[in-house]
């Protein structure tokens, strides 16, 4: 059972997703292809390294969820009102979201996950607003999940989850919810995570255990159909809802299709032959310019014409559609510097950054896991921005940077109003 969870986990999805699926695909595919072997090895070398990475990580979340005593704080209702604080915060605000419509709400769309990418090309401004706001406030939900003692403030939280997870209607909607879940449930209940327990009388059950697996299957089918919905969506083509086989044939597909289809546009399409014309184009400054984008396109209106995916998009398919692949921090690197080798050093080094980022950030989750909201929902977006950097670099840039700068003034904001109420109180008690 905990193998289950920690693959349907934040960093599980990760290697599954971006290192063991590529990499099954280039050796599957290396002694075919016969072009770009050099780059291809140490793309290969590359996903060797995030594989293990993962895995490192993986092994960290288990030993220390399990052998760590964490900080512990009392408990008071003063924090069940505050997490209902912050669910009826979150209520109110989609509230507000349906009633003023800053933008047509992209799961009422009829073009699936892509819905989204074109009402960004008219609603910029206020999508990437509102986005960032049901980000923060998710990541706080995720914690009174576990943090609140109250099943009614529990169900509520995960209610606003989904609404907040499908309102965008990315077909992974449902799986990312899994994978912060499954997370965190390792972090907070994993020395629990056996469905067979032996005592002195013999090998039972555990009934919690069952209940806990069957949910989390039933919401793992759940995410399948609606990736499936939303995949067939985005091609405009009829879904007919199949049984439970061909669903799962039909999602592994998908996956390793969405998993491999930069490989293919970089490799057997020969996209990799542009990266000289990319790097060129960007400029003398051009690695500032490429990474700095997301901060030079909302202060100043300035920055790259096109990110890689949608250039590869232009010069393979002559597309001028805003989508495209997202090419990895290995590509990215390869495409901005200009060069295959210092793309290749460089994203090993980025590789090795995370790994120590994520480290930390899991360590103190661990330890702090019933300590301050704020300080673990900042560590939990460190982990989130560093994975989500590996694969989409602009776009984690772009989202987790104000997210992680709201976090810590929320959390500031708050440490300076108990400060300010401590003060008072204690006035008003030496007057007395």
């Amino acid at each position: 059972m905990i193998f289950l969870f920690l693959m349907l986990s934040i960093i599980g999805q990760h290697l599954i997703f971006r290192g063991v699926i590529p990499f099954t695909w280039i050796i599957y595919n290396i002694f075919t292809i016969q072009k770009h072997l050099y780059v291809l090895t140490l793309h290969m070398i590359y996903l060797l390294v995030l594989i293990f990475v993962d895995v490192k990580l993986l092994k960290l979340l288990v030993n220390k969820s399990i052998s760590t005593i964490p900080h512990i704080v009392n408990y008071n209702n003063k924090k069940e009102n505050n997490y209902l604080g912050i669910i009826i915060l979150g209520y109110l605000l989609i509230i507000a979201i349906a009633i003023f419509q800053p933008f047509p709400l992209p799961i009422l769309g009829e073009r699936g996950s892509d819905t989204v990418i074109f009402i960004d090309l008219e609603y910029k401004s206020s999508l990437w607003f509102i986005s960032v706001l049901l980000l923060v406030i998710k990541l706080y939900l995720f914690f009174v999940i576990f943090k609140s003692k109250k099943k009614p403030i529990k169900i509520a939280a995960f209610i606003l989850i989904i609404i907040y997870s499908i309102i965008f209607g990315k077909k992974s909607a449902i799986l990312s919810i899994l994978s912060s879940l499954t997370f965190l449930y390792i972090i907070y209940r994993g020395y629990q995570l056996k469905l067979l327990k032996i005592r002195n009388y013999g090998i039972y059950l555990s009934k919690r255990n069952m209940i806990i697996a069957f949910f989390i299957s039933a919401f793992l089918f759940i995410g399948i159909y609606f990736a499936l919905l939303q995949y067939f969506r985005t091609l405009q083509q009829e879904f007919e809802i199949p049984n439970v086989l061909n669903a799962s044939i039909m999602f592994i597909n998908v996956v390793i299709s969405s998993a491999t289809i930069y490989l293919v546009q970089f490799f057997l399409l020969d996209g990799i032959n542009y990266y000289n014309l990319y790097s060129e184009a960007l400029g003398n400054f051009g690695v500032l310019t490429y990474f700095l984008n997301p901060i030079l396109k909302f202060l100043f209106n300035e920055g790259i014409d096109m990110a890689i995916g949608p250039f590869l998009n232009y010069q393979l398919f002559g597309s001028t559609t805003p989508h495209g692949v997202n090419p990895t921090i290995f590509f990215e690197l390869v495409f901005v510097l200009g060069s295959v080798e210092l793309g290749f050093i460089f994203s090993i080094l980025v590789m090795i950054i995370v790994y120590k980022l994520a480290k930390f950030s899991i360590n103190y989750i661990i330890y702090h896991r019933y300590g301050d909201i704020h300080k673990t929902s900042f560590a939990l977006a460190i982990l989130q921005f560093l994975l989500f950097f590996t694969a989409d670099t602009l776009n984690a840039i772009r989202m987790y940077l104000p997210v992680l700068f709201c976090i810590l003034m929320i959390g500031e904001t708050t440490k300076i109003l108990k400060i300010v109420s401590n003060k008072r109180k204690y006035s008003y008690q030496n007057k007395l």
